[in-house]
Protein backbone atom coordinates (compact mmCIF):
# COMPACT_ATOMS: atom_id res chain seq x y z
CA UNK A 1 0.00 0.00 0.00
CA UNK A 2 2.75 2.46 0.91
CA UNK A 3 4.81 2.59 -2.35
CA UNK A 4 1.92 3.58 -4.67
CA UNK A 5 0.65 6.17 -2.21
CA UNK A 6 4.21 7.46 -1.77
CA UNK A 7 4.34 7.96 -5.53
CA UNK A 8 1.13 10.03 -5.40
CA UNK A 9 2.58 12.02 -2.47
CA UNK A 10 5.77 12.69 -4.47
CA UNK A 11 3.86 13.78 -7.60
CA UNK A 12 1.56 16.03 -5.56
CA UNK A 13 4.57 17.76 -3.97
CA UNK A 14 6.20 18.18 -7.38
CA UNK A 15 2.99 19.69 -8.75
CA UNK A 16 2.69 22.08 -5.79
CA UNK A 17 6.28 23.21 -6.35
CA UNK A 18 5.59 23.93 -10.05
CA UNK A 19 2.35 25.76 -9.21
CA UNK A 20 4.16 27.83 -6.59
CA UNK A 21 6.87 28.80 -9.09
CA UNK A 22 4.65 29.46 -12.11
CA UNK A 23 1.47 30.82 -10.57
CA UNK A 24 2.54 32.37 -7.28
CA UNK A 25 6.04 33.55 -8.24
CA UNK A 26 7.70 31.20 -5.78
CA UNK A 27 5.31 31.90 -2.89
CA UNK A 28 2.77 29.13 -3.28
CA UNK A 29 -0.48 29.34 -1.38
CA UNK A 30 -0.45 25.62 -0.59
CA UNK A 31 2.73 23.85 0.34
CA UNK A 32 3.53 20.22 -0.25
CA UNK A 33 2.81 17.46 2.20
CA UNK A 34 5.60 17.12 4.73
CA UNK A 35 7.26 13.72 5.06
CA UNK A 36 6.43 13.54 8.79
CA UNK A 37 2.74 13.94 7.96
CA UNK A 38 2.92 11.30 5.25
CA UNK A 39 4.66 8.82 7.58
CA UNK A 40 2.11 9.50 10.33
CA UNK A 41 -0.88 8.86 8.04
CA UNK A 42 0.65 5.77 6.44
CA UNK A 43 1.36 4.35 9.88
CA UNK A 44 -2.23 4.98 10.96
CA UNK A 45 -3.64 3.37 7.80
CA UNK A 46 -1.42 0.29 8.09
CA UNK A 47 -2.37 -0.11 11.77
CA UNK A 48 -6.06 0.31 10.94
CA UNK A 49 -5.86 -2.46 8.33
CA UNK A 50 -3.98 -4.75 10.71
CA UNK A 51 -6.41 -4.08 13.56
CA UNK A 52 -9.34 -5.09 11.36
CA UNK A 53 -7.96 -8.63 11.39
CA UNK A 54 -7.67 -8.76 15.19
CA UNK A 55 -10.31 -10.43 17.31
CA UNK A 56 -9.33 -8.57 20.51
CA UNK A 57 -10.04 -4.92 21.20
CA UNK A 58 -7.12 -2.65 20.29
CA UNK A 59 -6.73 -1.45 23.90
CA UNK A 60 -6.19 -5.10 24.97
CA UNK A 61 -3.38 -5.86 22.49
CA UNK A 62 0.19 -6.20 23.65
CA UNK A 63 1.63 -6.74 20.18
CA UNK A 64 0.53 -7.10 16.59
CA UNK A 65 2.38 -8.87 13.82
CA UNK A 66 2.33 -10.11 10.29
CA UNK A 67 4.11 -13.04 8.68
CA UNK A 68 3.68 -12.09 5.02
CA UNK A 69 6.95 -13.11 3.27
CA UNK A 70 6.72 -10.26 0.74
CA UNK A 71 7.14 -7.74 3.56
CA UNK A 72 10.81 -8.70 3.68
CA UNK A 73 11.25 -6.54 0.57
CA UNK A 74 9.87 -3.50 2.43
CA UNK A 75 12.08 -3.46 5.53
CA UNK A 76 13.22 0.16 5.09
CA UNK A 77 9.64 1.33 4.76
CA UNK A 78 8.46 -0.74 7.72
CA UNK A 79 11.25 0.49 9.99
CA UNK A 80 10.49 4.07 8.97
CA UNK A 81 6.79 3.65 9.75
CA UNK A 82 7.38 1.61 12.90
CA UNK A 83 10.81 2.53 14.31
CA UNK A 84 10.04 0.85 17.65
CA UNK A 85 8.97 -2.43 16.03
CA UNK A 86 10.70 -5.70 16.85
CA UNK A 87 11.46 -7.64 13.69
CA UNK A 88 11.81 -11.41 13.72
CA UNK A 89 13.48 -13.10 10.76
CA UNK A 90 12.47 -16.73 10.33
CA UNK A 91 13.94 -19.01 7.68
CA UNK A 92 11.86 -21.94 6.47
CA UNK A 93 13.34 -25.23 5.45
CA UNK A 94 13.72 -25.06 1.66
CA UNK A 95 12.05 -28.45 1.25
CA UNK A 96 8.97 -27.14 3.05
CA UNK A 97 8.93 -24.08 0.78
CA UNK A 98 9.08 -26.32 -2.31
CA UNK A 99 6.24 -28.55 -1.12
CA UNK A 100 4.15 -25.51 -0.22
CA UNK A 101 4.75 -23.96 -3.67
CA UNK A 102 3.73 -27.21 -5.33
CA UNK A 103 0.45 -27.40 -3.45
CA UNK A 104 -0.31 -23.71 -4.02
CA UNK A 105 0.25 -24.20 -7.75
CA UNK A 106 -1.90 -27.32 -7.70
CA UNK A 107 -4.70 -25.48 -5.85
CA UNK A 108 -4.61 -22.61 -8.35
CA UNK A 109 -4.73 -24.99 -11.31
CA UNK A 110 -7.72 -26.76 -9.70
CA UNK A 111 -9.49 -23.41 -9.28
CA UNK A 112 -8.84 -22.62 -12.95
CA UNK A 113 -10.19 -26.01 -13.96
CA UNK A 114 -6.85 -27.13 -15.34
CA UNK A 115 -5.74 -30.68 -14.57
CA UNK A 116 -2.62 -31.37 -12.57
CA UNK A 117 -0.49 -33.20 -15.10
CA UNK A 118 2.46 -35.51 -14.69
CA UNK A 119 4.63 -32.72 -16.10
CA UNK A 120 3.75 -30.55 -13.11
CA UNK A 121 4.83 -33.34 -10.75
CA UNK A 122 8.02 -33.87 -12.79
CA UNK A 123 8.73 -30.14 -12.78
CA UNK A 124 8.33 -30.13 -9.01
CA UNK A 125 10.73 -33.05 -8.57
CA UNK A 126 13.33 -31.40 -10.82
CA UNK A 127 13.11 -28.12 -8.87
CA UNK A 128 13.56 -29.90 -5.56
CA UNK A 129 16.61 -31.80 -6.86
CA UNK A 130 18.32 -28.55 -7.95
Amino acid sequence: MVPPIAEVFKKYNEMMKIVAERVYEGNGFYGGIQEESFVHHMREWVLEIMLQACTAQSDQLLAIGDKTPAHSFCMRTLTKLFPEARLVHVLRDGRDVAVSAYYHKRRILDQLGQPVTASLRDEFVLQVKK
